[in-house]
């Protein structure tokens, strides 16, 4: 009897520590399904804020210089979306792309379907593109991707013919991911080829009926969420042509607006409150410079700002607990 029960008592332990142990794999391949599995997520931080004059810039989608075209889904061929949507702490508006990384639909000779994705987005009216010389867009994503942008006319005035032109897509690895990429590309760039064995098309100036995203004649590597912003064209001189990286960390982190932080701006005066009181408040320029400085132990507070240029400035409010807050106004 004596055995016996020694017998299931060993037993009985070996299957704890095999539970145990099969328990404790389980929960590692668990926590590491569950971080290899990682969906590209809303922007973290804030793109940079646009400074080329207003009369040198016609926007398509931006919040600085303001909507001067209507945008719709026209909801024919690409499997993939877009959306509005905005960056994480709600500071500016950005077009989302969904499914970039999806099979598109198959055709004739191509029964599997491809991978390269596309996204269109019709404008209302057409972009007239011939008075200006580049096209700027901010692009962000959580993995790498290649990223193509171009536009499509419904005729070519010498032709008659539909034309899609590209620019040159920016290839994988080329983007760090996580972070906001700005881009200055040349009007001249963009051009089409079908295939090797006909003659490069050059963008004619005609006026845009759609901007696309993605497609091509080669197979490129989306990401399955892509956000862009700040899409306009400008004449002036370009500051990214070949792409730049922008730093969560330029002057200022923008956060979340807590307390009920508010700022209002007339010619001469910025006024701020919040729920809180604020311990010190500062202006910051579009370069991340301090224009402005005030300490204060009130829930309000005025400033003068009279000697300020108008443009974009980030207003940054410090509450007595360390907490910040920040947003953009406009002077």
């Amino acid at each position: 009897m004596r055995e016996f029960i020694i017998t299931n008592l060993i037993i009985n332990i070996s299957k704890l520590v095999i539970m145990k142990t099969f328990t404790k794999i389980g929960l590692v391949a668990a926590l590491v399904c569950s971080a290899a599995v990682v969906n590209a997520g809303q922007p973290t931080y804030a793109p940079p804020v646009p400074d080329y004059p207003a009369e040198d810039v016609t926007p398509i989608f931006c919040d600085v210089y303001g909507e001067a075209y209507e945008l719709s889904d026209p909801k024919w061929g690409a499997v993939s979306r877009w959306d509005y949507s905005s960056t994480a702490d709600g500071s500016t508006g950005a077009l989302a792309f969904y499914g970039m990384d999806k099979k598109g639909p198959t055709e004739e000779g191509d029964p599997e379907g491809t991978y390269y994705e596309w996204s269109a987005i019709q404008f209302a009216p057409n972009v007239d593109t011939k008075s200006y010389t580049y096209l700027h867009v901010d692009v962000y994503c959580d993995e790498e991707t290649d990223f193509r942008i171009g536009f499509q006319t419904f005729y070519v005035p010498s032709t008659g013919a539909q034309l899609e032109c590209y620019f040159p897509a920016i290839e994988r690895e080329s983007m760090e991911p996580g972070k906001w990429y700005s881009i200055d590309i040349p009007l001249t760039e963009l051009k089409y080829t079908q295939a090797e064995n006909e003659p490069t098309l050059n963008w004619e100036g005609a006026a845009a009926a759609l901007l696309r995203i993605g497609n091509g004649p080669e197979l490129f590597d989306y990401a399955g969420e892509i956000y862009a912003t700040n899409i306009y064209l400008f004449n002036g001189e370009p500051k990214c042509l070949e792409g730049k990286i922008i730093e969560p960390e330029t002057g200022i982190s923008i956060v979340n607006n807590n307390y009920g932080f508010k700022a209002f701006a007339t010619e001469n005066t910025l006024s701020c409150r919040a729920d809180e009181s604020i311990k010190a408040i500062q202006v910051y320029n579009v370069t991340g410079q301090v224009v402005k400085s005030v300490a204060t132990e009130s829930a309000t507070a005025s400033i003068d700002i009279a000697d300020l240029t108008s443009g974009i400035y980030v207003v940054a409010a410090e509450f007595a607990n360390g907490q910040k807050s920040s947003l953009k106004i406009k002077k």
